[in-house]
C-alpha cells in the first residue's frame, strides 16, 4: 500500500516539475531569439 501511494505522489509531482521547467525553457528560447534578432539587425545596419 505504501509503495503504491508513493508512486501516486510521484506521478502528481512530475507534472508540477514540468510546469516549473516549461516557462524557464520558453524564457530561454525567447532570449535566444532576441539575441539572434539583435545580431541580425546589427548585420543589416552594417
Amino acid at each position: 500500500m505504501k509503495t503504491k501511494d508513493f508512486y501516486k505522489n510521484n506521478d502528481d509531482l512530475k507534472p508540477n516539475i514540468n510546469m516549473l521547467l516549461k516557462p524557464i525553457f520558453i524564457y530561454k528560447l525567447l532570449n535566444i531569439k532576441k539575441d539572434t534578432s539583435k545580431t541580425l539587425m546589427s548585420f543589416a545596419f552594417y
